[in-house]
């Protein structure tokens, strides 16, 4: 009995691994998104003999910034966020098979003790 509470109490923990690494997802893909946004806009800035001004926050300051300094940001920023999603998704599918071989584990547990219990009752 005690091995399969334990076996429940960690897959409890590898169940709450896995929505931290879905939140981590959604945040990345979210961040994605926007800079794929950013992206679009700073293309969209015509490129003229006095290009219009971009600036880009830092702290409480603005900076100002070329547009090919800015698109080369936001594309290394993209890279950067790319990268991150390739770990959290191996992450993922590292937790999912855990999780699954952890279900198995119970699921075996569960069989072995109801048998126990079933051999018990029956007078030999």
């Amino acid at each position: 009995m005690d091995t399969l509470r334990e076996l429940v109490e960690e897959y409890r923990k590898l169940q709450s691994k896995l929505a931290k690494a879905l939140e981590a997802k959604q945040s990345l893909l979210a961040q994605l998104n926007e800079n794929e946004a950013v992206t679009a806009e700073l293309q969209a800035v015509p490129d003229a003999a006095e290009p219009s001004p971009i600036f880009k926050t830092c702290g409480p300051c603005l900076m100002r910034k070329s547009k090919p300094e800015a698109l080369e940001n936001v594309a290394s920023r993209k890279r950067l966020l790319e990268e991150e999603m390739r770990r959290v998704d191996a992450r993922l599918t590292e937790t999912e098979s855990a999780l699954q071989a952890r279900q198995e584990q119970i699921a075996a547990e569960r069989q072995r003790l109801a048998a126990a219990s079933g051999a018990a009752r029956v007078p030999g």
